[in-house]
Formats: structure tokens, C-alpha cells, sequence
């Protein structure tokens, strides 16, 4: 369980922030180098800075748990 400390601390970050404690928590569950490329950054960037740009771009839960589903099952 996440204490409500680190939840307040985790909500205060910029969404970049939390793309990069997301890429050190992910290499730190898997061994070898598994972080991201400046290159797949730069992009992650890019889509972040366009959501923030124009939110209707982006899906609802509904929407993409519907197509996660769908091809996944």
C-alpha cells in the first residue's frame, strides 16, 4: 500500500515527473537497462504537451477500457 504522504507527493508532480518515477520504478523491477530512450521521451513529451493542448484528443476510461477489451478480451 502506497502511504498518503507519498500519494501527496507523487500527485504533487508534473506529468512528466510522474512518467519518470513511472521509468525508475519500472527499472527497478526489471533487471537489465530498460529505461527509456531520449528519443521515446521526446515523444512522450510531445503527446503530453498536445493533450495539454487540445483534451479532446484524449479517451475517456469507458472508451479505452472498451477497446482494451475488445482486443484483448
Amino acid at each position: 500500500m502506497v502511504s498518503s504522504t507519498l500519494q501527496e507527493s507523487l500527485g504533487s508532480l508534473t506529468i512528466t515527473e510522474r512518467i519518470d518515477v513511472i521509468d525508475f520504478l519500472q527499472r527497478s523491477l526489471v533487471p537489465g537497462d530498460r529505461s527509456l530512450t531520449e528519443q521515446e521521451m521526446t515523444m512522450i513529451r510531445s503527446r503530453d504537451a498536445e493533450m495539454d493542448a487540445d483534451p479532446s484528443i484524449g479517451l475517456t476510461w469507458d472508451v479505452l477500457d472498451a477497446r482494451l477489451q475488445s482486443t484483448w478480451g
